[in-house]
């Protein structure tokens, strides 16, 4: 019995550190593991074991960025945004041509505030593949916030182009800066493909409002209030809204008690408490 014990340690003393060591792959897919699971700290040390293996590996590179990006996200956009820039420009050093590389790094420059960057990043990655619907996505969103509405709507319609009829976000969202006809029928689409799609019923009900149509906008609120636990900030949004319409419909008892369960889900919101 001592006799195999011994060899036993001695062929362990005889394997070669690659047999005994994980690899920067193996390190790569423990950090995506932690990712899935929220643990972003956990997978950025992953991720940095499997670059220091490997300088060049580009999916550790791209991985940290996206840990980066999600973790800041978590965290209400106070994340590393030059570390996550720098892990999406390694990857584009190595493989210029890849096109979800270019759409990560647009995704964190526009989280920079650095929309006319990001929009030349979503074109590099457009240019690269025509049918990327999340780099057509997000430079609809950054064109958006600059206020540069038509040009908006025709990166929206693509999104609707490459994936129609099934891709319900570009038609939640493709109208939203025009509280027209035009918007609550692009909202009415998405919801005719997807009922349960709450977000479409919110900004329906926002649209509405903006229309003094009160009491339809108060069944498109009460829809997303049936969809979301009363714990989410997104039930508090859709009670808070439903009181503004109730409010400016005079109903003030039932303008409260939409507020009462909006601060119930969002105790800490002033406004909400001001309404």
């Amino acid at each position: 019995m001592r006799l195999t014990y011994v060899i036993f340690i001695l062929l362990i003393s005889l394997m070669t550190p690659a047999q005994c060591q994980q690899t920067a792959e193996d390190w790569c897919n423990k950090g995506i593991a932690f990712c899935q699971q929220g643990k972003y700290d956990e997978a950025l040390q992953a991720f940095n074991e499997s670059i220091r293996l490997d300088p060049n590996y580009a999916a550790a590179w791209n991985n940290k960025g996206n840990a980066l990006l999600n973790k800041g996200v978590t965290l209400l956009f106070q994340y590393k945004d030059d570390e996550a820039i720098k892990a999406y420009d390694e990857v584009i050093k190595s493989y210029p041509q890849l096109a979800d590389a270019w759409n990560d790094k647009g995704k964190t420059l526009s989280w920079q505030g650095k929309h006319d960057d990001a929009i030349k990043a979503f074109d590099v990655a457009i240019k690269i593949n025509p049918q990327l619907a999340d780099a057509w996505y997000n430079k609809g969103d950054a064109l958006y916030i600059e206020g540069k509405y038509d040009d908006a709507i025709k990166a929206f319609d693509e999104v609707i182009k490459i994936h129609y009829p099934t891709y319900a976000y570009p038609r939640n969202y493709y109208l939203d800066v025009r509280f027209t006809k035009d918007a609550i029928e692009a909202y009415d689409e998405v919801i005719r493909h997807n009922p349960y799609y709450a977000d479409a019923w919110y900004n329906k009900g926002v649209s509405l409002d903006c229309q003094g149509k009160y009491d339809e906008a108060i069944k498109a609120y009460d829809e997303v209030i049936k969809s979301y636990p009363n714990s989410t900030q997104a039930y508090a949004y859709a009670c808070h809204s439903k009181g503004d319409a109730l409010y400016t419909e005079g109903k003030y008892d039932e303008a409260i008690k939409a507020y009462d369960e909006a601060i119930k889900s969002y105790h800490n919101s002033v406004v909400y408490l001001f309404n």
